[in-house]
């Protein structure tokens, strides 16, 4: 993980911190409520040495100065994988880079992601079950988010596979909100 402690405009110094990947995992999706994407690579066992040895280093001794817009993590990201694999060299469309940049770079190499896993976040997956429903059910979800205790009624009165789809949908909502507010604030978040 790559961190620094100061604003936007950068010009900080930047460090290498190990911690374990579900402990990464955790912290963007369940409590910044991100999407992310997991990227396989295909690196032998050799180059995975490599670079495990080189974070390693990183991680006890470098400072860098670290500006949010061209000398971020994303680049760090493309220069340990050019450690771990010599001669791949990632072109960039622009001076500043981006995660996207980042992503775009890799997957354009030299045939060097093998997998991508896809983990969305609890609002990516109430909008997703929000927009399989008929609108006339969205309409009730969104009336029930602000009299819940009407909704209750409403459901049982649906045929069993319509009751399914709102209750799964509003499952994600609860889990989204809760993360995002905690259980009393979900009625103030808007679809």
């Amino acid at each position: 993980v790559c961190s620094s402690d100061l604003g936007v405009t950068g010009g900080f110094s930047g460090d290498f911190i190990m911690s374990p990947f579900h402990k990464n995992v955790y912290e963007y999706a369940s409590i910044e409520n991100r999407s992310l994407w997991e990227y396989e690579l295909k690196l032998n066992q050799e180059e995975v040495d490599l670079l495990l040895d080189h974070i390693w280093e990183l991680s006890n001794n470098a400072k860098f100065p670290y500006y949010y817009f061209d000398e971020n993590c994303s680049l760090m990201l493309l220069a340990l994988l050019e450690v771990a694999r010599p001669g791949l060299e990632f072109s960039l469309p622009h001076p500043w880079i981006i995660p996207a940049d980042t992503i775009r770079a890799v997957r354009n190499s030299l045939n060097v992601v093998v997998d991508i896993a896809y983990r969305p976040s609890s609002r990516s997956r109430f909008l997703e079950h929000f927009r399989r429903l008929p609108e006339s059910l969205q309409n009730l979800v969104e009336k029930g988010l602000d009299e819940s205790d009407q909704l209750t009624g409403a459901i049982e009165n649906l045929p069993t596979q319509d009751q399914a789809a709102m209750i799964d949908t509003l499952l994600e909502y609860i889990d989204f909100a809760e993360r995002i507010a905690g259980s009393r604030g979900a009625k103030d978040h808007e679809i």
